[in-house]
C-alpha cells in the first residue's frame, strides 16, 4: 500500500478508517459508529466577517505547485480498507481524520497541538466507561491501566517506566519540579533568553521566595549549538552555587533546535541539575532519555503526539526520586529522607503521582489510541516527522521568499522541526512599547478574518513569525497563511503601526 505525502494529483480516496478499533470497550460501552467529519471544537464558528478593510486583496506570486515525493508502503496497515489509492497527507488527510471547522487552515499546531476523530472518540468512551461505575475504576482500575500506558510512553522515550509519571501539562512539570526541590537562597540558575514565559515566571517566583539567582544568557541568531553549548559552559564555570541549568529541546518563540542532550552531559560533569523543557519533544524529535541522562524532563503528549488536552510527561532520574513530591501533594507523600524497602521504593515515584484527587484521566487513558492512530493511519514516527519537516522546510522557504526576508538561521545547525521561524516584512520603530498591543491587534484580526493563525514575536529588534507543519497540512495551507499575515500586517499599518 502506498501514503500519498502531500497534496493529491489525481483523483480521490476510497480509504476508510474503522474508528471503533480504537481502545477497549468495557462495561457495555459499544460504539459502531465511524469518526464524526464534524468539527468537534467550534471552530466552524470563526467564519470571515465583511469589514471596512479589504482583507483578502493582498497580491502574491504563489502558483499551485505539484511536485511532492511519493513515499510507498509495501503492506497494508490493520484497520484500513483501501482500493488503489489512498488519502495522502495534507489538506484530504485533515478533512478525513481531523475535526477542524470548513474554513479554517490550522498553522498553529505547535500552541495547542490537534486531536484525530478517532483519538477523541476514544477519550469519550473511556469517560464512559469510567462512568458506568467510577468506584472500580478510581479504587483499583487506575493502578492497574496507567501502570502500562507509562511503559508504553516510556519505549517511545527510550527511559525507565519507574522514572516515569503523567501530569497536567509541562507548566506543571516544570512547578513541580521547582516548587518541590530544595534549593536554597544562593543558590544560581543558569537560563536563556528563550525560555517560555511561565517557566520564566516559576522561576521569578523561586527568586522571591527562596532567594536564587538566576543568571540569563542570551541566544543572538544566526547562532549554532557548539555556541550555546560555549555560553552555557562558560556560564557553569564562571558562576558560584550554579544548581540548575534550565533549557529547551526546541525553543517555543523563536522556534528552534537546543542542543540538548549535549548539555544534559555537560551539567552531568560538573554536577549542575539538568531541568530539561521539552513542551515540543514527544512526537516532534527522536527521544533516549537513557543516553541525555537529564536529571528532570517534561513534555507535552498533548502537542505533537496527537493525545487530547492535557497531558504531559514527567521524567526524574532515580537519583532524584526522593526530591520530588507530586502538585499537589495528596495521597502518597513521603519525607525526602524516607527510604522505603524493596520493589516501594523502586515505584516510589510512580506512587506518589498516580493518585493526586479525583480528576479526569480520559486523557490518559487515550495515549495508546493516538500511539495507535500514528503507527496505524498516519504510518509511524518516522514517516510522520519527515513529512512534517520536509512540508516545515519547503513552506518556510516559500514564506521567506514571498516575505522577502529569512528563516531563523543556525548557521550550520538546522533549527527546523516541524516548526520554522521566519522574519516578517514589518518592523514598526515603536515595536519595544507597543509590541503587546500590536500583538493584540494581530491576534484579533487575522482570527477573525482569515480563519487561520500564526503566532508572530518580537525577538532582539526583529518581528518573527512561527508556522507549524502536520500532517493535515500542505503547501497550499503555507500560501493561504502567507496571504493572511501580509494582509494582517497591511491593516496593523492601517492602524497607524507602522
Amino acid at each position: 500500500m502506498s501514503f500519498l505525502f502531500g497534496r493529491s494529483t489525481n483523483g480521490s480516496s476510497t480509504q476508510k478508517y474503522k474508528s471503533s478499533q480504537f481502545g477497549p470497550r468495557t462495561a457495555g460501552i459499544h460504539n459502531k459508529s465511524h469518526m464524526s467529519t464534524q468539527s468537534h471544537s467550534g471552530a466552524s464558528g470563526l467564519l470571515n466577517r465583511t469589514t471596512g478593510f479589504n482583507s483578502h486583496d493582498t497580491s502574491s506570486s504563489l502558483t499551485e505547485e505539484d511536485d511532492f515525493e511519493i513515499i510507498t508502503m509495501e503492506d497494508a496497515l490493520p484497520d484500513v480498507e483501501t482500493t488503489d489509492q489512498e488519502v495522502p497527507f495534507g489538506r484530504k488527510f485533515g478533512k478525513k481524520y481531523f475535526g477542524f471547522g470548513e474554513k479554517v487552515r490550522n498553522l498553529n499546531h505547535g500552541s495547542f497541538g490537534a486531536i484525530p476523530n478517532a483519538v477523541l472518540d476514544a477519550r469519550v468512551r473511556h469517560m464512559k466507561d469510567i462512568q458506568l461505575f467510577p468506584d472500580p475504576f478510581f479504587k483499583t482500575g487506575i493502578f492497574n491501566q496507567i501502570a502500562p500506558i507509562r511503559k508504553q510512553v516510556a519505549e517511545l522515550v527510550d527511559a525507565d517506566p519507574d522514572n516515569l509519571v503523567f501530569v497536567t501539562n509541562a507548566t506543571t512539570a516544570v512547578n513541580t519540579i521547582l516548587r518541590s526541590y530544595p534549593f536554597k537562597k544562593g543558590d544560581t540558575f543558569i537560563i536563556c533568553n528563550t525560555i517560555y514565559g511561565s517557566c520564566r515566571n516559576t522561576i521569578q517566583f523561586l527568586q522571591d521566595r527562596v532567594g536564587v539567582k538566576v543568571v540569563e544568557l542570551t541566544f543572538t541568531y544566526p547562532m549554532n549549538h557548539a555556541e550555546i553549548l560555549d555560553l552555557f559552559t562558560s556560564a557553569i564555570d564562571s558562576y558560584e552555587n550554579v544548581r540548575m541549568a534550565f533549557f529547551d529541546t526546541v525553543s517555543s518563540m523563536p522556534a528552534a533546535t537546543i542542543p540538548w542532550e549535549e548539555l544534559c552531559h555537560i551539567c552531568r560533569d560538573r554536577g549542575v541539575l539538568s531541568m530539561v523543557d521539552g513542551a515540543h519533544a514527544i512526537g516532534l524529535i527522536p527521544l533516549s532519555l537513557r543516553t541525555a541522562r537529564p536529571d528532570f524532563f517534561t513534555s507535552n503528549l498533548h502537542k505533537w503526539l496527537f493525545t487530547p488536552n492535557s497531558v504531559a510527561l514527567l521524567y526524574v532520574d532515580r537519583s532524584q526520586h526522593h526530591y520530588v513530591h507530586s502538585l499537589p501533594v495528596s495521597a502518597v507523600y513521603l519525607d525526602d529522607n524516607t527510604t522505603l524497602s524493596g520493589d516501594k521504593e523502586q515505584s516510589r515515584l510512580a506512587d506518589t503521582f498516580l493518585y493526586t484527587g479525583t480528576i479526569d484521566y480520559s486523557a490518559i487513558l487515550t495515549i495508546p489510541d493516538s500511539i495507535k492512530f500514528r503507527n496505524e493511519v498516519c504510518g509511524g514516527e518516522e514517516r510522520i516527522r519527515q513529512y512534517c519537516t520536509d512540508l516545515a522546510t519547503r513552506g518556510g522557504a516559500l514564506v521567506a521568499k514571498e516575505f522577502g526576508t529569512e528563516i531563523l538561521s543556525g548557521k550550520e545547525d538546522n533549527l527546523i522541526t516541524s516548526m520554522v521561524t521566519v522574519a516578517l516584512p514589518y518592523n514598526p520603530a515603536d515595536s519595544p512599547s507597543l509590541q503587546g498591543e500590536i500583538n493584540g491587534k494581530y491576534i484579533e484580526y487575522i482570527i477573525r478574518e482569515w480563519n487561520t493563525f500564526v503566532p508572530i514575536s518580537y525577538y532582539k529588534g526583529q518581528w518573527w513569525s512561527r508556522w507549524s507543519a502536520q500532517v493535515y497540512v500542505d503547501i497550499d495551507d503555507f500560501k493561504y497563511g502567507i496571504r493572511a499575515v501580509l494582509n494582517t500586517l497591511e491593516y496593523l499599518k492601517s492602524l497607524g503601526y507602522k
